[in-house]
C-alpha cells in the first residue's frame, strides 16, 4: 500500500472542521462533548488518510516526556507513525 504523500482534505472534512471551530467559539462551555466527539471524528479522519497507527508501544509518552524536558511547545502535540515504516510523526495543532 502506497501512501499519499499530500492526501486532499475532502470537503466533508473542510465542513467539519468549520463546524468545530463554530462549537468551539460557544464560551458557556455547553458544547464541549459535542466539541470533542468533532474532534475525535476530525482526528480519526486524518489518521486514515495519512495513513498513520496509533501508539501501540508507548513510545510517544516517551517522546513527551524528553520533549517536556528539554524544549517547550510539544504540549499541543499528536504522536503517530507511519504504518509502512517505524518513523514517528509528530503533528502541533
Amino acid at each position: 500500500m502506497k501512501q499519499s504523500v499530500n492526501p486532499i482534505r475532502s470537503e466533508h472534512y473542510q465542513q467539519r472542521q468549520r463546524e468545530l471551530e463554530r462549537v468551539l467559539e460557544v464560551a458557556d462551555g455547553s458544547k464541549r462533548n459535542a466539541a470533542l466527539s468533532l474532534q475525535e471524528e476530525l482526528e480519526a479522519e486524518f489518521v486514515e488518510a495519512w495513513s498513520f497507527s496509533g501508539d501501540s508501544d508507548r513510545r510517544s509518552l516517551e517522546m513527551r516526556q524528553m520533549a517536556a524536558l528539554h524544549c517547550g511547545g510539544f504540549d499541543h502535540c499528536s504522536y503517530y507513525y507511519e504504518s509502512i515504516t517505524p518513523r514517528s510523526k509528530i503533528v502541533r495543532h
